[in-house]
């Protein structure tokens, strides 16, 4: 007699956008459609042998659009590690402010996590920042119980070009460290305010600074290791 089979509690999620899983109303697909202000959408790219998924703003400054994981299946635990990867371009770097990452559901508004940068940031991830004259530099974020936030500039600026995918990836260890990685290069690591909330994974395209024209972050998938905790 063979070892009775039990459920494995762990998450590997890997979405590689081939299929259309994405609608704009909750629990009818597996990622969720939140518009700001404008009109974006989601698609799947035409031609792209792996698969990829293109999210679209509207056309004026700050019109916003993400997709966000239905449900909060991730938490940080002393003893689970989670590993987070991602391949995304900006189609024009200048134009697109994105996030990608892991963000509480609580807080938000439309999907809106690039609103809550400077204050009321709960998660991990990486983001696009044009505050330095208008540059497209990559930060990393991390950010515990809203108030408590740490934010990182590479100590080798990391720059987004038009139109050229990078891959961006952070492990979180336990609740005490998070590393991240740009092309498989670790750019640093944060060891305060780790989250202890459930969060969901959030991609969200938003244009800034001010310009003529949608703004398009595509992402040729998303892949996140979440071993479940033995206890």
């Amino acid at each position: 007699m063979g070892p009775v089979p039990k459920i494995d509690r762990g998450i590997m999620l890997r979405e590689s956008f081939v299929d259309s899983l994405v609608s704009a109303t909750a629990d009818l697909s597996r990622w969720r459609l939140q518009n700001g202000a404008g009109s974006g959408s989601f698609a799947l790219a035409d031609n792209e042998p792996d698969g990829v998924g293109v999210i679209t703003t509207g056309t004026s400054d700050q019109n916003t659009t993400t997709i966000g994981l239905n449900g909060e299946p991730f938490q940080t635990d002393p003893a689970r590690v989670i590993k987070y990867a991602t391949r995304l371009k900006v189609t024009t770097a200048s134009r697109g402010k994105f996030f990608c990452g892991l963000h509480e559901d609580s807080g938000l508004t439309n999907g809106n996590v690039l609103a809550l940068i400077a204050s009321g940031f709960n998660g991990v991830g990486f983001y696009q920042d044009h505050a330095t004259g208008g540059t497209a530099l990559i930060k990393c974020i991390v950010g515990k119980a809203s108030t408590n936030i740490t934010t990182l500039s590479p100590s080798t600026a990391q720059t987004m070009a038009d139109a050229t995918f990078v891959d961006l990836a952070f492990i979180i260890y336990g609740q005490s460290r998070v590393e991240f990685y740009v092309n498989g290069t670790m750019v640093g690591s944060i060891v305060t305010n780790i989250p202890t909330a459930t969060l969901s994974s959030y991609l969200q395209i938003l244009t800034q600074p001010a310009s003529s024209g949608a703004a398009v972050l595509s992402v040729d998938g998303v892949q996140i290791d979440h071993p479940a905790v033995t206890g």
